[in-house]
C-alpha cells in the first residue's frame, strides 16, 4: 500500500515538475535593456561613468533606481518621504501665448 501511495505521489510530482507554469511572449522593451513582459523599464536618467540609472515602469509608472557594474546588477524602487512608491509623473509643458 505504501509502495502504491509513493508511485502515486512521484508520478504526480514528476507531472507537476513536467508541466511547469508558461507565460505569454516576452514583450520586447522598447526604450531600454531592461524588460519583458512584466516590465519595461524606460530610462529617464543614467550615469555611465557611475553606472546607475533612474526610470519608470511603463506599466506602473514606478520609479526605479538600479546600479550595475561589471557582471553584478541593483534594483530597488524609490519612495516618497511618507514611504509611499514614487510614481513618475511627465512633465506637462505649458505654451503660453501673448496676445496683442
Amino acid at each position: 500500500m505504501k509502495q502504491k501511495l509513493a508511485a502515486i505521489l512521484a508520478v504526480v510530482m514528476m507531472c507537476m515538475s513536467l508541466t511547469a507554469c508558461s507565460g505569454g511572449k516576452d514583450i520586447e522593451p522598447t526604450e531600454s535593456q531592461i524588460g519583458n513582459k512584466y516590465f519595461d523599464l524606460v530610462n529617464i536618467y543614467e550615469d555611465k561613468n557611475m553606472g546607475t540609472r533612474v526610470g519608470y515602469d511603463r506599466n506602473t509608472g514606478v520609479m526605479y533606481f538600479t546600479y550595475t557594474t561589471g557582471y553584478k546588477f541593483g534594483i530597488t524602487p524609490i519612495y516618497n518621504a511618507d514611504g509611499s512608491l514614487k510614481l513618475y509623473e511627465e512633465e506637462i509643458t505649458v505654451d503660453t501665448e501673448v496676445s496683442q
